[in-house]
């Protein structure tokens, strides 16, 4: 009688710890899958502001001095100038006085590692 009870004791045992490594994996595999999700939506908004102040620099032959400007002939919308993964504005790259001065471009003020940004692995995503 005391042996089944040592046996059923410890296949209980297992049991919790195989369901303890598989919510860890679960969890795991959910928080890259987020990660990938945001990472993928910033590349998106990116592009989106990007392409935005290269069109404005087009239509005024000088960039903005703010990138609430990009707004005002709807060159993007409003979520697009928020960074996904910081919640943050975008971080503006301000041109150089030959240049013409103005936000040229942003990045992100994110230093985590990316999953996966345009090829490079080890990429920091303030470098996008």
């Amino acid at each position: 009688m005391k042996k089944e009870r040592g046996f059923t004791f410890v296949l209980a045992l297992i049991s919790v710890i195989i369901i303890g490594i598989s919510i860890t994996s679960a969890v795991s595999l959910w928080s890259t899958s987020l990660k990938r999700e945001k990472e993928t939506e910033m590349l998106y908004r990116l592009d989106k502001v990007r392409m935005a102040l290269a069109n404005y620099r087009k239509k005024y032959n000088r960039y903005p001095s703010h990138l609430e400007e990009l707004l005002v002939d709807k060159y993007v919308r409003t979520s697009c100038l928020i960074d996904p993964v910081t919640t943050q504005e975008w971080v503006p790259v301000i041109a150089s006085y030959t240049e013409g001065m103005g936000i040229k471009d942003v990045h992100s003020s994110s230093e985590e590692i990316a999953i996966k940004l345009k090829g490079n692995n080890k990429a920091k995503h303030s470098e996008f």
